[in-house]
Formats: C-alpha cells, sequence, structure tokens
C-alpha cells in the first residue's frame, strides 16, 4: 500500500534444505556424476527462497521445479529405460524373502493340497538307546506340519529307508505335542531312525537321527556245579558256573529262598554259596544283560543225612504172574558224605523172587559211582507174592552199606 514500507520476510529454512548444494553436479548412487545443464539467463533471474518479496505460490511452484528436475536425472541415470508400464522405473527386489506357504494349482480342483509339509517332528529320546525287542513304541513330537491335517502321515527311515508309515489326526497329539508311534520295527544291531511329515505331494524335512541297538539274544550261562539231581550230605552247596564276564548272577535255593549275588569275572566265571536243609532243594540261577535279556537255569538237589549211602533202584517193582517170564533191572549209586561219587566199590545183587532160590551177581561202581544188573529174569515158575532185592557195597576203605528194595507178583 501507498505509504507502507514493504514488510521484510525472513527466509524459509524448509525450502532451503530442497536446493542442490551445487547446481551444476549431482551424484546418483551406481552411475557417477551427472551433469546437469547450465542455467538459462531466464532460469538465473528467477528469484531465489532467500528474496524477501517471493510470495507463497512462487515457493510452491519452485519447489515443483525441483521435483521434476530430480525425476529426470534419475532416469537419465538408469539410461531411460523402465521395466514397468507407463515409463515408472522398477523397484529392486533382490532383499526380499519369500514366506513358504501353500500354492494354488489352477489345473486343481478346489481345495487340493499342492505342497508339501514344512514341519519338522522329531523323536523323543528314550531312557534306554539299547533295546531287546525287535518292535518298540517311541515318542514323537509333532509341531504344526504347515499344511492341512487332511491326508498327514508320519513317517519312519531307517538309513533312509521307509521302515513305517501311518496317518495321523490332531486329535492324537496330546497336550504336550506328542502322540506315540506303535510297533516301529527294528532290525538286530544298530538301527538309525529319522521321522518326517508325509502326504500325497511328497516328504517333508527329516528329524535328526535317533540311534537303537538291538540285541535279543540271552547272555550264555552254564552251571558247572553241583550235577543236577545230585546227592549231598554237607550243610552247604557252592554253585559255581561261567557266563559273560562282569554280568551279575543271581543264585537263589527256592526251597529256603535264600539269594546270594556273585558278579562274573575277566573269564566270566562265578561262584556263590548256600546253605542247604535235609531233602529236596532246587537250586536256580540267573544272569541278566545290559539290554535285559535273562538266562535261567535251575536244578534240583538233594541233601542227605552226612553219611556215606548206596541207593538201590529197579526198573521195575509189580509183575503179574500170567504174564511171566519177565525181566527186570537193579542198579545202585555209592556216594561219599559229601555226595561224590565212590569209584572202585565192590557191589554184590542178592535177587530173591519168592518161591525160588536166590541169585546173585557182583559188581564194581564205575567212576560215577553206579553199578547195575540188567535183565534179572523172573521165571514163570514163580509164585505170588513179595520177592527181595537187596545190595552189599564194600568201599575201599572196607566200610560196607546196605540197601533194599522189594518187588510184588500178583
Amino acid at each position: 500500500m501507498d505509504g507502507l514500507a514493504p514488510r521484510t520476510r525472513r527466509p524459509d529454512r524448509s525450502m532451503v534444505s530442497f536446493l542442490p548444494a551445487r547446481p551444476s553436479e549431482r551424484h546418483v548412487p551406481g552411475t557417477g556424476p551427472v551433469r546437469l545443464p547450465e542455467r538459462s539467463a531466464h532460469a538465473r533471474a528467477l528469484p531465489t527462497p532467500d528474496d524477501a518479496s517471493l510470495t507463497l505460490g512462487r515457493r510452491i511452484g519452485v519447489l515443483v521445479v525441483l521435483v521434476v528436475l530430480g525425476g529426470a536425472i534419475v532416469l537419465a541415470a538408469n539410461g531411460g529405460r523402465s521395466d514397468r508400464p507407463g515409463g515408472l522405473a522398477a523397484i529392486p527386489t533382490s532383499g526380499l524373502v519369500a514366506t513358504p506357504g501353500p500354492v494354488s494349482d489352477p489345473a486343481a480342483t478346489p481345495g487340493a493340497l499342492t505342497t508339501t509339509p514344512v514341519g519338522q517332528p522329531a523323536f523323543v529320546v528314550p531312557e534306554s538307546l539299547l533295546v531287546n525287542t525287535p518292535k518298540r513304541n517311541l515318542r514323537v513330537r509333532v509341531p504344526d506340519p504347515g499344511v492341512p491335517w487332511e491326508g498327514l502321515e508320519l513317517l519312519v527311515l531307517r538309513g533312509g529307508s521307509e521302515v513305517l508309515r501311518r496317518p495321523i489326526t490332531p486329535d492324537e497329539v496330546n497336550s504336550k505335542g506328542r502322540l506315540t508311534l506303535k510297533g516301529v520295527p527294528l532290525k538286530r544291531g544298530t538301527n538309525k531312525l529319522t521321522v518326517a511329515f508325509a502326504n500325497a505331494s511328497g516328504v517333508g524335512p527329516v528329524s535328526d537321527t535317533l540311534t537303537l541297538r538291538l540285541d535279543d539274544r540271552p547272555p550264555r550261562l552254564k552251571v558247572t556245579a553241583p550235577r543236577s539231581g545230585v546227592t549231598l550230605n554237607a550243610e552247604t552247596v557252592v554253585v559255581r558256573g561261567i557266563t559273560v564276564p562282569g554280568l551279575r548272577v543271581v543264585v537263589r535255593n527256592v526251597t529256603t529262598n535264600q539269594k546270594e549275588v556273585a558278579f562274573a569275572d575277566g573269564e566270566g566265571r562265578f561262584a556263590a554259596q548256600l546253605r542247604l536243609r535235609r531233602g529236596r532243594a532246587t537250586i536256580k540261577v540267573a544272569v541278566a544283560d545290559a539290554a535285559g535279556n535273562q538266562q535261567v537255569e535251575t536244578l534240583p538237589i538233594v541233601r542227605g543225612n552226612g553219611k556215606a549211602e548206596a541207593r538201590l533202584r529197579l526198573s521195575r517193582t509189580s509183575f503179574r504172574r500170567a504174564a511171566l517170564p519177565r525181566a527186570v533191572d537193579a542198579s545202585v549209586s555209592v556216594l561219599d558224605a559229601d555226595g561224590r561219587p565212590i569209584r572202585g566199590a565192590t557191589v554184590v545183587f542178592t535177587f530173591g523172587p519168592p518161591g525160588l532160590p536166590a541169585q546173585v551177581r557182583e559188581r564194581t561202581t564205575s567212576k560215577q559211582g553206579l553199578a547195575s544188573w540188567s535183565g534179572i529174569r523172573i521165571v514163570e515158575d514163580a509164585v505170588a507174592g513179595r520177592g527181595l532185592v537187596t545190595v552189599r557195597v564194600t568201599l575201599p576203605n572196607g566200610r560196607e552199606l546196605t540197601d533194599t528194595e522189594t518187588f510184588d507178583i500178583d
């Protein structure tokens, strides 16, 4: 207005920030310096943002010119090429990472599964990796498979080969995210197992390897003393045998329920002492290896009266007179006070059928303390009644032992 001095405006700092520091040169990354055209005389005559008389409209005009000029510089740096419709420059995408997800197949029916599972199940490591059964129940951690559950299966591989495949449903997974695979087959020796999801499209990533070792052979066991069925006259017996070195051996007198534990030495030998009561006893010896395989030996023994004895036995003790003639065998076992066989004892058998003269035979005991008279003939002239067989044993030290058995003819 007339008479009023024009107001001096302060420079707008926001507009100054859009001006290039060097109008004649701009650097575009990856392209090198780009030379800008020199400003024309008309452009040099344009007011600058520092002009105190610059109006708001003129400021906006300057801003538009600068934006257009910057776009021209970028386009020149790209060689004027454009990968997008309408001349827009392409946006680099090399830094983006795709997220896995189901892929639809245009040729498939609506809702059809066309991707393999992305979840990775894993075995729960059992308490023992050494087992003794050819089929094993194993627990599996089941994560989100990343695909629909319909048609989903768990696949067990042993050494890369399929050994078990079964369908699963989310209802089988417990609150801890686990389920049990029953009857996973194992081979004798080492088994390297992995598990994976599978469906009609393929197999997902496999788990880490679970290594199990199958040992289903029972350990060897042999009881070397005492002999099964032996008669002992001592108050105790030492049970001896051989098995796998280092194994724990349990020796039990089943009759008295006494139990002793021994460990096999470096050669597998063991020994344990048990007390005996008079009469019959049953000794049981058991071993178990690290896999849980067991071996058991059972042997009957008899504790005698603490004296050397001769025990006479007949092959039969009853005959029908109408069926005569018949034959019978007699045998004797001679043992010392400790139940050991006596070799070289003189044995005299006397066989007396009813109504007939007695028959006599002499024998000598063998290494096993045995002597026998086989094929003793009972003729048809024998009468009904009770017959008698006696044995007299003379030991090497001169001591005599006797025993008697009877038989009947009716």
